[in-house]
């Protein structure tokens, strides 16, 4: 499926349309949108000082990265009984950067 950049169906993906077609099935269908994430490969790419970490930085409102158990739990959670009532949503994990600031 082609998707519009900018458009609705390119910011948020799939899940809303396809929560609906699954809806009597009891499958619930969610996504993680995660911001940038302090892992190895992400620090080979932008170690400590570097430009790209000022950049992705300017874009994050919490000033810091996000923690792969932090994102982790978002999955968790979806993946829960509390989450049973929950579907075609999408979970930002990104430390404020969906919400203004991102320039990544």
């Amino acid at each position: 499926m082609r998707t519009i950049p900018g458009s609705v169906w390119h910011q948020i993906g799939p899940q809303p349309a396809t929560a609906l077609e699954l809806d009597d099935t009891g499958i619930t269908v969610n996504a993680i949108a995660p911001g940038p994430t302090e892992i190895e490969l992400f620090r080979v790419n932008n170690p400590p000082g570097s430009d790209g970490e000022r950049r992705y930085l300017s874009g994050v409102p919490m000033g810091r990265f996000g923690k792969p158990e932090e994102i982790a739990a978002g999955i968790e959670f979806f993946l829960s009984e509390e989450a049973s009532f929950i579907t075609g949503q999408t979970l930002f994990i990104d430390g404020g950067a969906s919400i203004g600031k991102a320039a990544f």
